[in-house]
C-alpha cells in the first residue's frame, strides 16, 4: 500500500461520517445530491454537502457537473470504492 492509499484511509478513519457516505454512496446506482443521502445519515445538509465537497476533494467521489454551484451531483468512482474495499474487508 502506498502512503496515499494510508492517508486517504485514515482520512475516511478519523470521521464516521464519511465512511457511512462512501458506503451508502457505493450502494447508488445513480447521481445523487447531498439532500437524497442526509437522512441516512442523520446531519444537516449543509453539512453533507462539504463533507462530499471534502470527498470530492480527496480524489473518492466525483463530481460530473461541477459549474453548477447549487445543485452538485456526486457519484463515487474507482479510488472511492477500493478505499471503502479495505473497511469490508
Amino acid at each position: 500500500m502506498n502512503e496515499e492509499k494510508a492517508n486517504l484511509i485514515a482520512y475516511i478513519k478519523s470521521g464516521e461520517n464519511r465512511l457511512k457516505a462512501l458506503k451508502i454512496m457505493n450502494k447508488q446506482k445513480k447521481l445523487v445530491f447531498a439532500s437524497d443521502i442526509v437522512d441516512e445519515i442523520g446531519i444537516r445538509v449543509n453539512h453533507m454537502g462539504a463533507l462530499l465537497r471534502d470527498l470530492t476533494t480527496k480524489g473518492l467521489l466525483d463530481n460530473p457537473n461541477p459549474s453548477n454551484k447549487r445543485q452538485k451531483l456526486y457519484q463515487i468512482n474507482d479510488l472511492g470504492r477500493e478505499i471503502l474495499a479495505y473497511f469490508e474487508e
